[in-house]
Order: structure tokens, then C-alpha cells, then sequence
């Protein structure tokens, strides 16, 4: 592995399937000594019998990254066939793990073509082909700017993001943002108070979602884009991002003091020791303490901008700052939109992202 330390390798290529007297196996790995113990678990989620396809960004231990895909196939019912000892549906997923997380998206359309009809040898010249070549290793914002970016690319999500959550945004933002000066060229230190870049690095966020769990994954890598360049060298990201995480990972999570990860297992909500914020689809949940007040926001309405959820737990509600800092936001995304892009084009090479997308970018440069 030292010898992959600058570059982006596949480590392993595996094919996981749900059996329904063994539960979550691997079915078949290359290679054979590869350890990925766990990888059929994170990549079958809970809840995935209930799908067609998906996708799974998940974490391995040692620094390695992976992501699958999963197809759900159903299968006749009669008494001599293979659909009655699957219980009428064959759920499998194909996967990599890698040393980097930044390129796994250039690995989506074999997966997912192989995830509706697993060929071995297919899968065995696939990882073999990928060792020989060099991807130098890459960060998840530098990574925008391959040649091959298509629409797979998580930052083409982005604009996505930030429309879904509004002005929550800057919730997210704060929680993971550093004490050290932020990046001046940064869009969202211009509508923050600086004086609120305080100690609230160390924050563990987890996403909840009920399957499909890939727009939840793309969660987790729009909230380290948005951080990409404020915090480049005090983030654990040995611990961050984690991507999807399940039942199996309680005991690995309570002994890490940050992570973004998601996940489609509820259990994880009345786990309050394990997560600093819980987020349900635009809920934002916290543990225990709101965040602080900054300067100049110590308003009625923002002392009573917490209340409780159903669950008793604190829950946030938007002020009226994020929101104008929210317009602000959106102001200059539609201005930069408008200005000449050849610049941004130029960095995406193949500039095949929507006009959206391209404004979106300007956030993290």
C-alpha cells in the first residue's frame, strides 16, 4: 500500500448478495486475500430490498474508499426455481474499495452495468486494468477538474443541495467549519460573521434517510465541498467523510470525535451519544447544546429558535439571518452565472455540467 500513497487504487473488486439464510455475504472478491470485512453490510443498506438500483459511498478501514452499486432483480415464482430460495427478489451489489475517495465516480458505469449481470472475469480484468494505470490521488474539490467529468461527479449535486436545504446550509456549514481565518475567497465567509468561526470544528454529523441511500451520500460530500477549502488541513478526515454507515459501525463510531456519514437505520436518532447533529430530510436535530449565538444575533427569535421535536430532542428552526444570508447567497450565484464562464468551462474540461452546477463551483474555489 505504500507504494499507492499518491495515487488513487483500486484496492479490491467484490460482489456482495443478501442470502436469506446467511443474511449479507461476499459473494465472490479479487483479490481472494483482499480484507473488506464488513463491505456487504454497508453496501446492501437496510431497507435496499424495496429498490430496483442504488448507490453506496461507504468507508473501510486504513483509509480506504469505496463505492457500489446495487440492483434488486425479481425473480419468477415456482416451486423448482431459484425465486423461492431468494424469496422472489435477487438483491446484489458490485463494488470497489480504493485508496481516495475524490475519483470514485469514474467507476459508476461499469459497476452499474455489472450490478444487472455480474461477469467475474469482466470484474477481474476491470481491477487489473485500473492497477496499471496512474491516478494521481486528489483532493474532492480538485478533483472537478478531470477531463472525464460527467454527470456522476458528486459536485454536480451541489446546486441540489443547496436548494434542498435552504438556508439550513449555513447550519451545516458552521457546524463543520474551522477557528482558523477562513478563506477569504471562500462565498459563504462573506455572508458569516467571522467572529462566529469559532471552536466548531470537531462535530460528528450524521444524514438519515429511508432508501435509496445515494442522494444522502451526496449529502455528505456537499457538506465537506462547502468546507473543502475553510478547514484544508485541521479536518480528521482520517475519520471524515464516512459516507454510509449501519448498525455494524456503532461500536467504531463512538470512539471518533468527527464524521459526516449517512445512513438508512433509525436506530441511529435515539443514539444521541453517537451524533452532535441529526439530520432528517431538512430537520435538523442536535444531540444536546444549539449552537452558539454570534455576535450581534442575540435576538428573542434566536433564543427560541430550538425547540422540540416529536422525539424531545432539540431541533433547529431558521432565523432570519441565514435567510438573508441565504439571498445573499443565491444573489451571487445567479450573478456569477451570468457573468462569462469560459474560465470555469475551461476547469471542467468537457463542461458538460448545467449552468447551475457551473455557478455552484464558485462556492468552493
Amino acid at each position: 500500500m505504500d507504494d499507492d500513497a499518491d495515487t488513487d487504487k483500486i484496492f479490491a473488486i467484490f460482489v456482495a448478495r443478501f442470502d436469506t439464510l446467511r443474511g449479507n455475504v461476499i459473494e465472490w472478491k479479487y483479490p481472494e486475500d483482499a480484507n473488506i470485512d464488513g463491505a456487504e453490510y454497508t453496501t446492501i443498506p437496510s431497507g435496499s430490498h424495496t429498490l430496483k438500483t442504488d448507490i453506496i459511498y461507504f468507508s473501510q478501514h486504513q483509509g480506504q474508499y469505496g463505492v457500489a452499486s446495487l440492483a434488486v432483480h425479481t425473480l419468477p415464482q415456482t416451486d423448482s426455481n431459484a425465486g423461492d430460495a431468494e424469496r422472489g427478489a435477487r438483491v446484489k451489489s458490485v463494488g470497489i474499495v480504493s485508496t481516495g475517495f475524490a475519483a470514485l465516480h469514474r467507476h459508476l458505469p461499469f459497476l452499474k452495468e455489472q450490478a444487472e449481470w455480474v461477469d467475474f472475469n469482466d470484474l477481474r480484468l476491470y481491477f487489473e486494468r485500473e492497477r496499471r494505470e496512474h491516478n494521481p490521488q486528489v483532493g474532492l474539490a480538485e478533483s472537478i477538474g478531470f477531463q472525464e467529468l460527467q454527470h456522476e461527479h458528486p459536485v454536480s449535486y451541489l446546486p441540489d443541495f443547496l436548494e434542498y436545504f435552504g438556508p439550513a446550509v449555513f447550519v451545516l456549514w458552521k457546524y463543520v467549519c474551522s477557528s482558523a481565518p477562513v478563506n477569504s475567497r471562500s462565498p459563504f465567509a462573506r455572508f458569516t460573521h467571522a467572529t462566529y468561526i469559532k471552536a466548531l470544528l470537531q462535530r460528528r454529523i450524521l444524514f438519515y434517510s429511508l432508501p435509496p441511500i445515494e442522494p444522502v451520500c451526496y449529502h455528505v460530500f456537499s457538506t465537506l465541498l462547502m468546507t473543502s477549502h475553510s478547514i484544508p488541513f485541521q479536518f480528521e478526515m482520517s475519520n471524515n467523510p464516512l459516507f454510509c454507515v449501519n448498525v455494524a459501525d456503532i461500536t467504531q463510531l463512538s470512539t471518533l470525535d468527527s464524521f459526516i456519514a449517512c445512513t438508512t437505520e433509525s436506530i441511529f436518532q435515539s443514539k444521541e451519544s453517537l451524533y452532535d447533529l441529526y439530520v432528517h430530510h431538512q430537520q435538523l436535530i442536535f444531540s444536546s447544546a444549539s449552537l452558539p449565538v454570534p455576535p450581534g444575533e442575540q435576538t428573542t427569535e434566536r433564543r427560541t429558535s430550538s425547540r422540540r421535536s416529536l422525539q424531545g430532542q432539540p431541533r433547529h428552526t431558521v432565523n432570519d439571518v441565514d435567510k438573508v444570508r441565504f439571498a445573499s447567497l443565491r444573489r451571487y450565484m445567479e450573478e456569477s452565472d451570468a457573468e462569462n464562464d469560459g474560465d470555469t468551462n475551461q476547469a471542467i474540461g468537457s463542461g458538460s455540467l448545467s449552468a447551475d452546477t457551473r455557478a455552484s463551483l464558485r462556492i468552493i474555489e
